[in-house]
């Protein structure tokens, strides 16, 4: 019998049949007889041992927004992909923002489940890698001033009721707040005039998911200072008649 060629209609950890084809009688004889066919060959395929594993996760996108991320992976076997079909993936503490090196850094654990076509015949194979959920941005607006007494300074006092949380960019249910420094252009009286506001800060119980946005901040309101009272006092003085 020549060389046939052999097929495995499931190339997985198992024991299969064997599907043979082109198979020719060979030798001095062979004209004397013919093949009719060979039953019962199989093949066992046992599970592929791991080499050097490398995770990688895409969190790029992972942004906070309440609900739990799960970022793409890639996993590799001494730098070749596998493909996802061969291990399982899980999450965990993905839903605040945290940079990879915390202690309760958001996690995804890559599981070879054993008896597998890689890993262990016997136990589980189990790889961790940590990664980053980023703060999702906030623009604020809706920060006023209060009207004050002209006294010889520019500093303003900033009001954050008129902020409307929800446009900013927070998430429902979530507490922020915010702090920042005002000041009038020029000391002198006047109506609708120019304030500067700089050097936000952001807080609250939720501050830790969020990040002022790089661009698009309220850099400026307007507001009143009015004039102040004074009160003179007159000295009675006795003149001689002249």
């Amino acid at each position: 019998l020549n060389s046939p060629t052999g097929v495995i209609e499931e190339p997985d950890v198992g024991v299969h049949e064997v599907q043979l084809s082109d198979a020719e009688l060979t030798g001095s004889l062979a004209s004397n007889y013919y093949y009719d066919g060979m039953d019962g060959v199989t093949v066992t395929i046992t599970t592929a041992q791991l080499g050097e594993i490398a995770v990688e996760v895409y969190d790029e996108n992972a942004i906070y927004n309440k609900q739990e991320q799960m970022p793409e992976v890639t996993v590799t076997n001494g730098g070749e992909v596998l493909d996802p079909e061969h291990y399982t993936l899980s999450y965990s503490n993905n839903v605040n923002a945290r940079e990879s090196t915390a202690d309760n850094a958001p996690t995804v654990t890559v599981t070879f489940v054993k008896g597998g076509n890689y890993g262990s015949a016997t136990d589980d194979t189990v790889y961790t890698q940590k990664f980053t959920i980023h703060p999702k941005p906030v623009t604020i607006s809706g920060i006023t001033v209060s009207d004050k007494t002209y006294d010889g300074g520019t500093s303003a006092t900033p009001n954050y009721s008129g902020i409307d949380w929800t446009a900013c960019g927070m998430e429902d249910g979530d507490t922020l707040s915010v702090t920042c420094e005002a000041d009038f252009a020029d000391k002198n009286v006047g109506a609708d005039k120019a304030v500067n506001i700089k050097n936000l800060a952001l807080g609250g119980e939720s501050a830790s998911n969020y990040a002022l946005a790089e661009s698009g901040q309220q850099s400026t309101t307007t507001g009143t200072i009015t004039q102040k009272p004074v009160s003179v006092t007159w000295s009675d003085t006795t003149l001689t008649y002249n």
